[in-house]
């Protein structure tokens, strides 16, 4: 079920070796400004770091001040780099980890860009879930349950992030929601003539829905022209609440007997780590990527009010409330999320 996350580390360790490269066509002293013949179509974006090359030489590093298609701008570090330079030198956009020594100190301040982005969340394997349930008729004898469990309820979400940049990492702000789609479950409930045919039955549903805040911190990104690799670990703060009930209807006529009611809420504390490829096209990009959630804590309560007579009578080894909260399964448990999100950076 993890298969996406070594397809993104394969991805990323299979383009270690493909790069960008742009040469120096024009050096201004005057404003200490160096023309390159590569621009945006090749990755070379604004505040994007480059370094500069003497065949494998390794001279020295710059900003991209300005860029177009297949031009831009770059200001070097420090004006003894820039005296270092000439015409038809290589420039390379730098693919140095983030946190790893470069043997310069930083006199610009750039680094990654501070975005907002809008992302749809996925699960693979999702990290808050219950199941759907089935009432079990108890054909006048003890059981051990009301309910069997059908399915688990799968969920589908949002949300919106904040990201700012710094020089060797990047802080990541994000809410969310997500909605649960269960299935509404009828069975038997009573053959009130005995005639064999159950005139009356059991309608089921538990709709749930949950919220989140999140902080992530990314340690690593590298970059392969506009495509980049992005690793980090953050914290997850989640909230679900399940709605669950069960009526009683019978066939041809049009009366409701609400049998169970019950909310089952949920909070729960996660380790998360983000593989993230980045897709920068200037200002705008993409993101495509997998969060791992790992709970750390959890905490869960369930308030019922059950009024079946049938519970009553053939339930004999555990309360209502117990054998519900059992049979639902609300709870955290490791899980992965698959999201895809439009940014835009400043």
């Amino acid at each position: 079920m993890l298969k996406p996350l070594f397809i993104l580390v394969f991805i990323g360790l299979f383009l270690q070796d493909i790069g960008s490269a742009a040469t120096i066509t024009k050096l201004n002293a005057a404003k200490k400004i160096i023309s390159i013949n590569e621009g945006t179509d090749t990755g070379f974006v604004k505040k994007a770091r480059v370094c500069f090359y003497d065949g494998a030489n390794k001279i020295g590093c710059g900003t991209v001040k300005a860029a177009k298609n297949n031009m831009a701008s770059v200001k070097a570090k420090t004006d003894k780099i820039f005296q270092k330079l000439k015409e038809g030198l290589e420039v390379r956009l730098d693919q140095t980890p983030l946190g790893a020594p470069s043997g310069e100190t930083s006199t610009t301040g750039t680094g990654l860009a501070s975005y907002i982005r809008f992302m749809g969340i996925f699960p693979i394997m999702n990290a808050v879930t219950y199941s759907n349930l089935l009432y079990e008729a108890p054909l006048s004898q003890d059981i051990q349950s009301m309910w069997t469990r059908d399915s688990t309820v799968r969920s589908v979400g949002g949300g919106v992030e904040f990201g700012i940049g710094f020089t060797n990492s990047l802080l990541a702000i994000g809410a969310r929601s997500r909605i649960f789609v269960p299935k509404k479950i009828a069975s038997d409930y009573e053959d009130k003539d005995k005639d064999g045919f159950f005139e009356r039955y059991a309608e089921t549903v538990a709709r749930g829905q949950s919220v989140g805040l999140y902080l992530d911190y990314y340690y690593f990104h590298t970059s392969f022209g506009p495509l980049g690799f992005m690793l980090g670990n953050g914290l997850d703060i989640d909230r679900s609440t399940v709605k669950f009930s069960m009526d009683q209807k019978e066939d041809g006529i049009d009366v409701v007997n609400t049998l169970y009611t019950g909310t089952s809420k949920l909070s729960a504390l996660f380790l998360r780590t983000n593989l993230l490829l980045d897709f920068n096209f200037g200002s705008l990009g993409f993101h495509f990527g997998t969060s791992v959630l790992v709970p750390l804590t959890q905490k869960s309560t369930l308030t019922l009010v059950a009024t079946d007579p049938f519970t009553d009578q053939f339930l004999t080894d555990k309360s209502a409330k117990e054998d519900v909260q059992a049979k639902l399964g609300h709870q955290a448990k490791v899980g992965a999320d698959l999201f895809v999100a439009g940014y835009y950076s400043f």
